[in-house]
């Protein structure tokens, strides 16, 4: 039975995530401002090729470009290059990854042997296509008794998709990323810190160290939160007390005023009218 996902889904994914510039998948994504998407490679050519006119024409080298779809304005000042100004987009990452496992489900073959048998399963752990015979061996190695393991099936539906993304790997050495640049705050393989970011220069620690301290670090900042939260709600509600008592006094007073001014017209009106009776009595005398 066929076991692969429909590729109705797949094809609207393949032009989703297409560039604009070449009209192939995206590689390396870089996202601008206005969200629009583009290959590196292609941004790199992009800037280029506006630079090279800009120095034929003996004019100042542009800092400042439109978006080739938009207009939207980015900027890339001379000596940057698109890698370092734009970051990658993980999350586009992570699906044209998942894009590449759903175009490979129709005929991927075993990625663990030189057999070139149709692939049943893939080890999200190892980050591989088996075939039936590697998979047995596969599951037989106690040091792989923690591996996630799906199969096709499996990794057709919906909720498995996320799953199936593997580590992230460095783009100029395609090296998982093990460690973390405290010096320069990204994420670097092995092959980077030997090269780029050498001691005593740089300071890296290894990833899972990392993790563990910035865990640490977030629950002592949402701690941290909590408290400010409650302590604003607090804050809010003696507030809100203060403006009610306030409020009600601001009644009272002016229920007092109006009082006060209806008492003074009452006294002033039976006066009036003592002192026009008495006008009227001498009148009448004469």
């Amino acid at each position: 039975m066929d076991t692969a996902p429909d590729p109705a889904p797949v094809k609207q994914m393949e032009t989703l995530l297409e560039c604009s510039v070449c009209m192939e998948t995206l590689t390396q994504p870089r996202t601008l401002s206005c969200y629009h998407l583009f290959c590196k490679h292609c941004l790199e050519n992009y800037v280029a090729a506006h630079r090279e006119k800009a120095v034929e024409a003996k004019a100042k080298v542009p800092e400042i470009f439109e978006c080739p779809l938009c207009r939207t304005e980015f900027s890339v000042k001379e000596g940057e290059n698109i890698g370092e100004k734009i970051p990658a987009n993980h999350f586009i990452n992570n699906l044209l990854e998942l894009l590449n496992i759903q175009q490979q489900a129709h005929h991927v073959k075993c990625q663990s042997c030189k057999a070139n048998a149709p692939a049943a399963s893939r080890c999200i752990s190892c980050e591989k296509f088996l075939c039936g015979k590697c998979l047995e061996t596969h599951n037989n190695w106690t040091d792989f008794e923690d591996h996630v393991v799906f199969t096709l099936e499996e990794l057709a539906k919906p909720e498995n998709r996320a799953k199936v993304k593997g580590k992230p790997r460095c783009e100029k050495h395609d090296k998982i990323l093990k460690f973390y640049c405290e010096t320069c705050k990204v994420l670097v393989c092995r092959y980077c810190v030997d090269v780029n970011h050498t001691r005593p220069e740089h300071t890296w620690f290894h990833l899972t160290d990392v993790v563990v301290q910035h865990k640490e670090a977030l629950k002592a900042s949402s701690d941290i939160f909590e408290k400010q939260k409650n302590d604003a709600a607090e804050s809010n509600r003696r507030i809100k007390e203060v403006m009610a008592i306030l409020k009600n006094n601001a009644t009272k007073a002016r229920d007092a005023i109006k009082q006060q001014q209806q008492d003074i017209l009452n006294a002033f009106t039976k006066k009036l009218e003592k002192e026009t009776t008495a006008l009227l009595d001498q009148v009448e005398i004469k």
